[in-house]
């Protein structure tokens, strides 16, 4: 049984001239199987290890999109949150609504004037001196208009 099972012994004494080259041809074509057969259990653990690895580094990039997405996600959510406040303080709050009146909109209050400086950058700062406190209403004149006008 142990003969059968291995490939490799065969009992040279048995046979005859004839009969040993065929059994010489027997264990050839044996060996080939053999061989064949590991060649193709190799081939196919190196394609599976193959598919393996470019699923695995497939997957690991899709988990660092799916962070980045989700980092995203909960900055713009805080930035979201952020804005909600402050359109909520612009409704109600008098001095945020000034505020944003001055700088955004570019409004100053009669009697108020406007010193232009320029920096460095050539980018224009504008700097508002009030003369009267009592004023309240802001005028929706810009910086420019106002001091060509006060000219």
């Amino acid at each position: 049984m142990s003969q059968a099972a291995n490939t490799f012994w065969v009992n040279r004494s048995r046979f005859s001239s004839k009969e040993n080259q065929i059994a010489k041809r027997e264990v050839r074509f044996r060996h080939l199987i053999d061989g064949l057969v590991l060649m193709i259990i190799l081939a196919a653990t190196a394609t599976c290890v193959s598919v393996y690895l470019r699923t695995r580094a497939e997957l690991g990039a899709a988990t660092a999109r799916h962070t980045a997405a989700a980092d995203q996600v909960e900055e713009l959510r805080l930035q979201a949150e952020r804005l909600e406040r402050e359109v909520g303080r612009m409704r109600s709050d008098a001095r945020m609504i000034e505020s944003f009146a001055r700088h955004d909109l570019g409004f100053v209050r009669s009697g108020e004037v406007v010193i232009k400086i320029e920096s460095n950058q050539k980018a224009t700062a504008t700097t508002v001196v009030s003369k009267r406190t009592e004023a309240h209403s802001l005028t929706p004149q810009t910086a420019e208009s106002y001091t060509e006008a006060s000219h």
